[in-house]
């Protein structure tokens, strides 16, 4: 897992790319390349980006950021989400397509030991 990176692969996916991030974030281009090449990110700081973008900040501290937690948005009530990302949808989509092949796996052993019942009778 690595924070900075996984902070700077979500920034640059934002329209207003890095520049726009030093903007909200209230630092420099340059301060913040150093961050993004950390490993461990002060937790102040995720705070202050998960803010900025609304978004969760232990999506940037998750061991499999394509899979999993989506990036979504805080909703108002709490523990909610809304997820309005498109890159989220397409980590779900990948999601999906895992199970998918993972469940035609056990529809294909069950045929297969349908079809070994229906020999012995």
């Amino acid at each position: 897992m690595h924070v900075g990176k996984a902070i700077r692969d979500f920034i640059e996916k934002q329209p207003d790319g890095i520049p726009g991030a030093a903007k909200k974030l209230d630092y420099t281009v340059q301060s913040l390349y150093p961050i993004f090449r950390k490993a461990n990110v002060n937790t102040a700081f995720l705070q202050k980006i998960a803010d900025a973008y609304g978004v969760n900040p232990l999506n940037f501290m998750t061991a499999y950021p394509e899979v999993e937690p989506e990036l979504k948005k805080w909703s108002e009530d709490g523990p909610e989400y809304k997820s309005t990302d498109l890159e989220a949808a397409r980590r779900r989509i990948a999601v999906l397509e895992a199970e998918k092949k993972g469940l035609e796996e056990q529809i294909k052993l069950l045929r297969e030991m349908v079809d070994v019942l229906k020999s012995r009778s």
